[in-house]
């Protein structure tokens, strides 16, 4: 008897285990446990999810990014991406450091030919001031204004900006262009094929 009750409660778990895993998958704001809302509203912009990519270095999961913007101004042509406000949130899977975050953000812009150290000397350091340690499970958002620049938020607590334009613009690009980190994911972002 108490056999056959450990079997129904296992069978029960798998059961529910299966239906949440379903009801997960079926959720396009859903990816690798990770969840998006359709739509938030931050620094006085009111966004909708555009699309969701997941970065993996050397197949282990680094983070899930979801590109939001507004719902007059969804992605049809990556060339004026930048021409509307917009935010990108990464979902960290992993402990990161400040300073990693640093040295990779350098590293990264080195690779964008647009990027001009001499002319963005200092502005960047100040950006970085106000990054913060991660734990797995946070969250880094960065809300783009063409004509304000970019804010950088740690679990929606405002953090710091970017008042410079250009520099915020390059900044995005580590994830929104050619350049990136992951030209596969911005693509995925941005719905553009090819």
């Amino acid at each position: 008897m108490i056999r056959i009750l450990y079997l129904f409660l296992v069978v029960q778990v798998v059961l529910l285990a299966g239906a949440v895993s379903a009801s997960t998958k079926e959720s396009a704001n859903c990816i690798a446990s990770t969840c998006f809302p359709e739509r938030f509203e931050v620094s006085g912009n009111r966004f909708v999810l555009n699309n969701t990519a997941l970065y993996r270095f050397w197949g282990f999961k680094v983070y899930s990014a979801a590109l939001f913007v507004q719902k007059d101004s969804l992605v049809t042509d990556p060339n004026t991406l930048f021409d509307h406000p917009l935010a990108l949130t990464l979902s960290y899977y992993r402990d990161i450091q400040a300073k990693d975050f640093i040295r990779s953000s350098n590293e990264l812009l080195e690779k964008n030919p647009e990027y001009d150290r001499n002319s963005t000397e200092g502005i960047f350091e100040q950006f970085y001031a106000s990054f913060r340690d991660i734990s797995e499970g946070q969250s880094y958002t960065l809300v783009w204004n063409p004509k304000e620049g970019l804010e950088l938020y740690l679990d929606g607590a405002k953090l710091g900006s970017l008042s410079d334009t250009a520099a915020g613009r390059l900044y995005l690009e580590i994830w929104l262009s050619d350049y990136s980190i992951d030209p596969e994911n911005y693509r995925k972002l941005t719905r553009v094929e090819g």
